[in-house]
């Protein structure tokens, strides 16, 4: 697995920082995933949550790849 860049560490430290309402563009990664015939991309928040869903999904893994988000409660 490649070294990504993750603003989060930990769960814990993004659910702290969503707890604002607010959290500006952060480095995260997104993961490709294929389960029968349905692909799924979606982000990855922290690197505790990257190596968890790497051990799950490990023989669905299509990619994964470096992203930024950002997190308004205004638009959930």
């Amino acid at each position: 697995m490649k070294n990504y860049e993750f603003t989060f560490k930990t769960d814990a430290e993004y659910f702290k920082a969503r707890m604002t309402g607010f959290i500006p563009e952060y480095d995260c990664v997104r993961m490709t995933i294929e389960n029968g015939s349905n692909t799924y991309d979606f982000p990855v928040h922290s690197e505790e949550e990257l190596i968890e869903l790497t051990q799950i999904h490990q023989d669905y893994i299509i990619n994964i790849y470096p992203s930024k988000s950002f997190y308004d409660w205004d638009e959930y």
